[in-house]
């Protein structure tokens, strides 16, 4: 994931016990993709450089 948000100009700034605790929440279920949506929404960050977005793939 973080490939492709860094491909498209995005640049995830999470901590990493927080992106560990996200990752294994979603993994045993315990967390849905809506609140995997909303700790990602926190941790974006629109970057100055990307290769084109998904239209020059």
């Amino acid at each position: 994931m973080v490939v492709f948000y860094g491909l498209n100009g995005i640049d995830l700034q999470a901590p990493d016990g927080d992106a560990f605790d996200l990752v294994i929440a979603v993994a045993s279920g315990t967390a849905d993709h809506q609140m995997a949506a909303r700790h990602l929404a926190k941790w974006y960050q629109r970057t100055q450089t990307a290769c084109g977005g998904l239209g020059s793939v």
